[in-house]
């Protein structure tokens, strides 16, 4: 049994790389139509891991940028005229390029000649085909249905050209958007050990999570969209039920659940006050719940559990450095557990629901 998946996780430190050193056709088009626009709103549209990741980009873009972001799932528009504001910035993600419902909205916005930027690892893709301006995703074509590389460079493709319109519209000097790339640059060198730490942690672990019927996954606020990634990973590779909530919410009513044999991940900041999420932990375990810990605090703590992360210490760029582990769970706990990922689990099953342009 193969494990494409695996493959693909190993490539993204040399992909993300090459983003950074080869984007510059995309990144000038992009700034040839926006460089005199007034933005007022930008939309991100996307389904699955492409929605993902436009929640993991929306905080670093409205940091940046100063404008309001709002990632949504092209179903999440019943009004349409919301999103057809002339100082409005729309950009599809698909990095297929074949997701129908995302299709059929760019096709309704260009339709009536409300221009939608796309952003696909397809150029040749009918949602790119239709796009007014199509940007290339540099990270090749991913076989496998659970999607990892295209993820993190769908985030880092909409970084950059975050930093390079703030830079042209003098929202940031030279030496903020040097300090921008130094950063990325950062974060990609410190994959390759996080990929190695998190197949320690998950060896360490591989018994009781496989043994788990259900796992939450819970990180606070701007850490949340990883674990939302994490959990969709998961349910696409594992085939049990995985559910992510942001920290604040967990503990208004979802906490009732705890006690009832739980596997919990935690996914821990560094930048934060982790005092009443470590509180959460203690509770969960007297309750009987299995607790593991992700962390890029700067902490020596040693535990079988606890995956201590490389990291930058920015906040902006933990998104990327959180989804590493639970991408590396997802491909090595659904080979532990006799999946082959590698097809999907229901054959025809995109063909039948129409979820994608065959």
């Amino acid at each position: 049994m193969g494990n494409m998946m695996r493959e693909y996780i190993n490539e993204q430190p040399d992909i993300l790389k090459k983003i950074m050193e080869s984007s510059e056709e995309g990144i000038k088009l992009f700034l040839d139509k926006f460089r005199d626009f007034s933005i007022e709103r930008i939309y991100l549209f996307g389904s699955g891991s492409s929605y993902n990741a436009a929640c993991m980009a929306k905080p670093f873009m409205e940091h940046v940028l100063k404008v309001e972001v709002t990632p949504m799932t092209p179903t999440q528009i019943y009004n349409i005229d919301w999103i057809k504001k002339n100082r409005s910035i729309r950009i599809a993600l698909s990095q297929s390029g074949r997701s129908t419902n995302t299709f059929s909205l760019v096709q309704m916005l260009e339709k009536d000649n409300y221009g939608v930027v796309s952003l696909t690892a397809n150029p040749q893709s009918e949602i790119a085909r239709l796009s007014s301006l199509h940007i290339e995703i540099s990270c090749g074509e991913e076989k496998a249905g659970p999607k990892t590389k295209g993820v993190t460079s769908t985030v880092l493709m909409l970084y950059l050209l975050t930093i390079n319109l703030a830079y042209t519209k003098k929202l940031i000097n030279i030496d903020e958007y040097n300090s921008y790339l130094d950063l990325f640059k950062r974060t990609i060198y410190n994959l390759p050990d996080n990929i190695n730490r998190s197949i320690c942690w998950y060896k360490a672990n591989k018994i009781e999570l496989s043994r788990a019927k259900c796992i939450f996954i819970i990180a606070k606020d701007l850490y949340s969209s990883a674990a939302l990634e994490g959990a969709l990973k998961l349910d696409e590779t594992i085939y049990k039920p995985v559910f992510a909530y942001e920290f604040e919410e967990f503990i208004h009513g979802i906490n009732c659940l705890l006690g009832s044999d739980n596997n919990i991940i935690f996914l821990i900041s560094g930048e934060d006050n982790n005092e009443r999420i470590y509180k959460l932990c203690d509770f969960s375990e007297k309750l009987g719940d299995k607790v593991y810990i992700i962390s890029t605090e700067e902490q020596s703590i040693v535990s079988s559990n606890r995956l201590q992360l490389m990291s930058v210490h920015n906040k902006y760029m933990e998104p990327f450095e959180f989804v590493i582990p639970m991408q590396v769970l997802s491909s090595y706990l659904s080979e532990y557990l006799g999946n082959d990922i590698d097809k999907p689990k229901f054959k025809n099953f995109s063909a039948i629901m129409e979820s994608k342009i065959q």
